[in-house]
């Protein structure tokens, strides 16, 4: 009712109508309800084809994981890279990844040319996927067109390749790896966890020593993969020195940490954390009564 009443009181097809059904899409649409009602506003006063309209309304539709319904609203709006870019990122988390790939290729033949986030979103899909192929052939892309040095596109090939099947596919995330020349902490988490999924206890060990920095993903990750190799009292030596350096563990760590326990039989320590939980639980009970 708000929107309506709103959009009302401003000329059909004006500029300054254009404008405010930019500021409701910016500041004020919080339901999906909300943004359909806002949408249909945008295609009544011709406003459908405004790319910097509706680059923020794919990227709200993909918030609100109903991705496919305007893109036909695309079709004609010789897309810029950054409309290009929220259709692709839209397909490659929104559950037909390999659409995002099919969106990339047909990219090729627009006026519009990829950038670092065309291809980190179209990895990722294939990441997602397991469009393997097709990734690689993404990565030749990449090669071909320069930006092989930025961070986001090199993370996300680390990613792609340690999904890929096999030691093969962590060897070739080590190479991309190795190539880059700047880093940062998911690119290492990722490698980490290639290396637990082959089997390379030492070689994660080795990957965490080096890493510059290190969140509660590094140190979960961590001591998860030696909880599941067998080294849980690495894994729990890793969370006492996690501890040590103040790094706030959450629900995923101390169900790491509670599989190392039952392994080794450490009774108090698992006698911890249940006390740990049932304190941190009924404290977030209380907090919620007083919101």
């Amino acid at each position: 009712m708000f929107i309506e009443q709103s959009v009302s009181a401003f000329c059909t097809g004006s500029r300054s109508l254009q404008q405010h059904l930019f500021f409701l899409l910016h500041s004020r649409c919080k339901t999906l309800r909300q943004l359909s009602q806002i949408h249909a506003h945008i295609i009544t006063n011709g406003f459908a084809q405004k790319s910097f309209i509706l680059v923020k309304l794919l990227s709200l539709y993909t918030a609100f994981k109903n991705f496919p319904r305007p893109s036909h609203e695309c079709r004609g709006a010789n897309p810029s890279a950054t409309l290009w870019n929220q259709i692709i990122r839209g397909w490659s988390i929104g559950g037909n990844p390999r659409k995002s790939v099919e969106l990339f290729n047909g990219m090729g033949h627009s006026l519009a040319l990829p950038d670092g986030h065309t291809y980190t979103f179209v990895i990722n899909g294939c990441a997602k996927g397991g469009l393997f192929g097709e990734g690689k052939q993404v990565h030749g892309k990449v090669l071909k067109s320069g930006f092989c040095s930025n961070v986001y596109v090199g993370t996300s090939l680390v990613d792609f390749y340690v999904k890929s099947s096999g030691d093969d596919g962590v060897g070739k995330a080590k190479l991309v790896f190795d190539e880059m020349g700047e880093r940062n902490v998911v690119t290492w988490n990722s490698l980490l966890l290639g290396c637990f999924q082959c089997g390379d206890v030492d070689g994660a060990r080795r990957v965490f020593e080096e890493m510059p920095g290190r969140n509660v993903v590094s140190w979960t990750t961590m001591i998860a993969g030696c909880a599941q190799n067998g080294r849980c009292k690495e894994a729990l030596t890793l969370f006492s020195e996690m501890q040590l350096e103040n790094i706030e563990f959450d629900q995923v760590t101390l169900v790491a940490v509670l599989s190392a326990c039952a392994e080794l039989g450490d009774l108090n320590l698992g006698k911890w954390i249940h006390s740990y939980v049932v304190e941190s639980f009924t404290y977030r009970k209380q907090q919620s009564l007083f919101r």
